[in-house]
Formats: structure tokens, C-alpha cells, sequence
């Protein structure tokens, strides 16, 4: 008589399915835990943030590693209504938060926040310049933008060069050929390096950004450094010269109602432009050399009333336009005023801005 096997086949059907069903749990559980565990670990290395400014300086020194497309941290006891404000305290050639999620209360302790990044045009450029990172195909603005730096860079500098006249020259062409704009909120261009390489317009973001992506493409380590300056808020740059640092803000170099290209801010300390310029300290590079200040470099400080004027009258055989040079002792006004009467210039206008150690004097007609 043969015996059935229905029953104990099905009992192993059934067996290897709850078996199967146990391993399936167990190994997603494992993943479960797995992935708890690397997070917790990950967690830990996460930097902690107290303020706002800390917030932005953990998302630039995390952006300026190259392609990311979030940052995560820790905020302790900074509110909402200050996060939301973000982006007023980061480089914009960087990129910017598009929106950011808060596991906790951040306001009242401690609580894990991550930063959802946008990318902009000037990022993209900036990323492929010092990271090598491809411009994506689909950004059609950036790949004008890059052929524009580079055709003003290949243009303006050439080898055997000093930095500081690399510098010098990519900072004239800028200026020679930007107007600073009115920085409409309809037009995204006029506070990017497009609005002031293709368009010709910008506000002193766009200007710090184009001055930034210049710089990068010839080799010159530079930073943005957002601050406030005549009681606005204010973008300008920080550039590595011959190993130390120094402020070079190309907005202000670039007076709208003269029309006339200046170098009272070109490569000037942190004690010199904090005259008319106020930023954290505590968060930017030092800039204490005054060597490689334009001033310096081109022999343009005046000691005495024979200096000022030997100074004057040396640059307007070379210039019909304007004269600037710095008066480290004595009056700077009577100067000017003694030899407009002596030489018979009264149709010379001119403007003083304070230094710490000296007065720059710019004379124009």
C-alpha cells in the first residue's frame, strides 16, 4: 500500500517559507540596526553650531570640499527665524540653501539640522575651476560664463607674471567694463559673476564672484567675505598674495558717480578697510601684510607737500582722466587745495578716503 506525502511535503513548503520568512526579518533587521548604528557613528563626527555665523561657516568649509548637495549639523539653541536667514551669511559663489529639515528643537537645545544645497551658475564654473567638477550640460549659462573667464584671463595675464599683476590687471578689466546696477529682485543676474562678466550689470555680489572665478582660473587662492559696509549689507574679497592675505573690494574701486577706475581698496589689511567695512574677524583669514598694497607696490605715498605734488604732476602726463595717491602725513586737503591754486587747476574736483596709516587722495576733472 503506498504511503501519502501530501501532508509532509506541505509541512515543508510551509516550514521553508517561515524559515525563509525568519532570515528575510533578520537581515532587514540587521540593515535596520546596521544603518541605525553607521548613523549614530556619523553623528558623532558632525560639527556643532551655536550661532548663525558658525551655521554658515560649517555649510562654506563643507561646500568649498567641491560637489555636495547637502550639509548636515548640529544646531545648539539657534531659532528658527535666524536659520531662515541663511543665506544672507554665505559666499554665493559657493551656492546656497534651498531648504533645510530639523530633527528636533534647535531653538530651545540641541537638534540635528540639514541644509538642502542649490547650486547657481557661478557655482557650477567655480567647482569645475577648483574642483574639476563637469559643468552639468543642461546649465547652458555656465558654459558662456566659463568661456567669458577664461577669454578675460587668457587675455589679461600671461606667463611670467606676478600674482599681484595678475591681479591687478583682471581687476581694472572688471572694472572697466562693469557698472554697478541697481539690484533688481527680477533679475537674478545682477547679483551673480554673469550679470557682471556678460551683462555688465551687477551689485558687489556679482563683482566679488566675477573677481573670484578670475582669480580661481589663474591660480590665485581668493574667498568672498560677506559682511556690511556704509550701513548695507556687502560682498567683497579676500586674495592670497605671496603667501599672505589681503581685502580687495572691486565695488568700491569702481565709484559710480566718477566713472573712473580706483585702487583705494586693491590689497589692503584688515585694520586699513575696517575704516568703512565691518565683517567677523573670528571668521575669515588674517590680513595684517601691507606689502603687496597698491599704494606700496606702485610708490604712491606722499610724505610731505613736495611728494604730493611731484606725485601729481608725475601721473597727469600719463592721465587725462583722474589721479589717486596717499597722503601719510600732513593734510591731505590743503595739499590738494595748494596745488589746484599754484598750478591753476580749478576745475579739479577731488575725494578723500581714511586709512589707518594713510589718506588716499583722488583727484578727477
Amino acid at each position: 500500500m503506498k504511503k501519502n506525502n501530501k501532508g509532509s511535503v506541505g509541512e515543508t513548503v510551509l516550514k521553508f517559507f517561515l524559515f525563509s520568512l525568519i532570515i528575510a526579518a533578520a537581515i532587514y533587521l540587521t540593515i535596520l540596526i546596521t544603518g541605525f548604528i553607521k548613523g549614530k557613528l556619523d553623528d558623532r563626527k558632525l560639527e556643532t553650531a551655536h550661532s548663525l555665523e558658525e551655521v554658515a561657516d560649517i555649510i562654506t568649509a563643507e561646500l568649498d570640499k567641491g560637489d555636495i548637495d547637502s550639509v548636515a549639523m548640529f544646531v545648539d539653541h539657534v531659532p528658527d527665524s535666524q536659520l531662515k536667514q541663511i543665506n544672507e551669511y554665505i559666499p554665493t559663489i559657493c551656492g546656497s540653501v534651498d531648504t533645510y529639515r530639523t530633527a528636533g528643537n534647535c531653538e530651545t537645545g540641541k537638534a540635528k539640522v540639514t541644509f538642502s544645497i542649490k547650486k547657481n551658475t557661478t557655482t557650477h564654473v567655480y567647482d569645475f575651476l577648483k574642483h574639476g567638477t563637469p559643468i552639468p550640460e543642461n546649465d547652458k549659462d555656465a558654459a558662456v560664463l566659463y568661456a567669458k573667464v577664461k577669454e578675460i584671463a587668457d587675455s589679461c595675464t600671461k606667463g611670467g607674471m606676478t600674482d599681484y599683476m595678475k591681479e591687478l590687471r583682471l581687476h581694472d578689466y572688471l572694472l572697466n567694463h562693469c557698472v554697478y546696477g541697481l539690484g533688481s529682485p527680477d533679475d537674478e543676474n545682477e547679483f551673480r559673476a554673469y550679470g557682471a562678466l556678460i551683462d555688465n550689470v551687477a551689485v558687489c555680489s556679482g563683482y566679488a564672484e566675477a573677481m573670484a572665478l578670475l582669480l580661481t582660473y589663474v591660480g590665485i587662492d581668493s574667498k568672498i567675505v560677506v559682511g556690511t559696509s556704509k550701513n548695507e549689507n556687502h560682498a567683497w574679497n579676500l586674495v592670497k598674495i605671496n603667501g599672505d592675505w589681503y581685502h580687495l573690494d572691486p565695488t568700491w574701486d569702481d565709484p559710480v558717480e566718477l566713472n573712473i577706475v580706483t585702487h583705494a581698496y586693491f590689497n589692503v589689511s584688515d585694520d586699513e578697510i575696517a575704516f568703512d567695512h565691518s565683517w567677523n574677524r573670528d571668521r575669515t583669514e588674517k590680513a595684517t601684510a601691507t606689502d603687496q598694497s597698491y599704494f606700496k607696490v606702485s610708490s604712491k605715498i606722499c610724505t610731505s607737500i613736495d611728494d604730493f605734488e611731484l606725485s601729481v604732476q608725475t601721473q597727469m602726463f600719463n592721465s587725462d582722466k583722474y589721479i589717486e595717491t596717499a597722503v601719510q602725513s600732513g593734510d591731505p586737503a590743503s595739499y590738494v587745495t595748494r596745488f589746484v591754486n599754484d598750478y591753476h587747476y580749478s576745475s579739479m574736483r577731488y575725494t578723500l578716503i581714511d586709512r589707518k596709516s594713510y589718506t588716499v587722495v583722488i583727484m578727477y576733472k
